[in-house]
């Protein structure tokens, strides 16, 4: 019995960015990001895969990407004037960070369900704000998901409960 092997290209939905976040190499996908220009770096940013829409920031936010990433995401998503267009044909005009998923969900959503550190939140609030009072498909706020973490967690007594009942503060805050 041979091995098998598969030597089909990765699926086409899959840009390199998007690829790179989905494997959990962010700082590979941080150095990416920088070796690219301005246009194809927007590319790269706003694309949607074809299954369930997550961006580069949804796999990034899966994979508790630090402040540094995210920032560089923001800036370069911000900075920019000139927007690649969407799969329907139009052009994104849009904030990266207001880019919902196939379950509504948007990268603070994601955050609120990944281990994400304070600062990343604080990003993902500044760029998007709106977020703090949109709801997934299944009706959920972020401080809901928020909740629903900290309810699992029961009273276990640790750093995680306490970072997360941080963050829960900072977005009741700014709500």
């Amino acid at each position: 019995m041979g091995n098998f092997v598969d030597s089909s290209p990765p699926p086409p939905y899959q840009n390199k960015l998007y690829k790179l976040c989905y494997d959990n190499k962010l700082a590979a996908s941080h150095s990416f990001l920088l070796t690219l220009d301005a246009k194809e770096r927007l590319r790269q940013l706003f694309y949607q895969n074809s299954i369930n829409d997550y961006t580069a920031v949804h796999n990034a936010l899966s994979n508790n990407a630090e402040s540094t990433l995210i920032h560089l995401m923001l800036h370069s998503s911000t900075s920019q004037t000139d927007r690649p267009r969407r799969r329907d044909g139009g052009y994104h005009s849009c904030s990266l960070f207001s880019l919902s998923d196939s379950d509504g969900s948007l990268p603070l959503h994601r955050a609120c369900v990944a281990n994400t550190h304070i600062d990343v939140f604080k990003l993902l609030i500044f760029a998007h704000p709106k977020g703090l009072r949109e709801t997934l498909n299944y009706g959920e706020l972020p401080s809901d998901l928020l909740r629903q973490r900290l309810h699992m967690m029961g009273d276990y007594d640790g750093g995680e409960r306490d970072k997360l009942l941080e963050i829960q503060k900072l977005v009741h805050a700014c709500v």
